[in-house]
């Protein structure tokens, strides 16, 4: 796969780049990638194929986001591949598909509003730019929306996060993917370096459908 420069996610991202909000230090990142295999992928796709099972495939992904088992073990690997793009200090290529659950679009723009409005209660009007440039690029309307939800809440790519989320935006038109994360520590944490993050407390779980 190959990220894509977009410049509109790009700021949001540097802007939740290790930022201090009050008493919260926050990560976060929005990043696009188009979802055209390449040779690390195709290599992936192959072991993904020799490894999960058709019934696994249609409990997981069918026919809620990928119609076809092919296009469930591809959504996969393009899953793992931007993962382990997004966080090169983890290896995310062994992920199985209960390892994501679906949600829909109205569901986590709520949830993830809910958390970030309290950073940006001085700008409101963040929120609404980040979603327009969200939109731009992956067609909210024609997505199927993943949620990393692992059983070890230590595989998670913000581990130990006050609250954490790291949603994906599939647009199966356009060939992409979006990645929305981001997590939140108390602002008297050490600086974040990229090696350690959280998971959502049962409280704040997404509901999933």
């Amino acid at each position: 796969m190959k990220f894509l420069d977009c410049p509109r996610l790009s700021l949001i991202t540097n802007s939740l780049d290790d930022t201090l909000f009050g008493d919260r230090r926050v990560r976060g990142q929005i990043e696009a990638y188009s979802c055209k295999l390449a040779g690390d992928d195709k290599h992936m796709l192959k072991e993904f194929k020799e490894s999960a099972s058709e019934e696994h495939l249609k409990i997981h992904f069918v026919p809620a986001v990928a119609p076809t088992e092919s296009g469930g073990q591809r959504l996969m690997v393009n899953l793992m591949s931007a993962m382990n793009a997004s966080f090169p200090e983890q290896d995310f290529s062994k992920l199985t598909p209960d390892t994501f659950a679906v949600a829909s679009v109205e569901r986590v723009a709520r949830f993830s509003n809910e958390k970030l409005a309290t950073l940006y209660s001085n700008d409101p009007g963040v929120l609404s730019d980040m979603w327009a440039a969200i939109d731009e690029v992956i067609a909210l309307r024609e997505c199927k929306v993943l949620v990393f939800n692992p059983d070890n809440p230590e595989m998670h790519p913000y581990a130990g996060a006050l609250w954490n989320f790291a949603f994906f935006f599939y647009n199966p038109k356009l060939h992409r993917l979006l990645l929305f994360g981001c997590g939140a520590w108390s602002s008297a944490s050490p600086r974040i370096t990229g090696d350690g993050y959280g998971s959502l407390s049962d409280d704040d779980e997404v509901e999933m459908y």
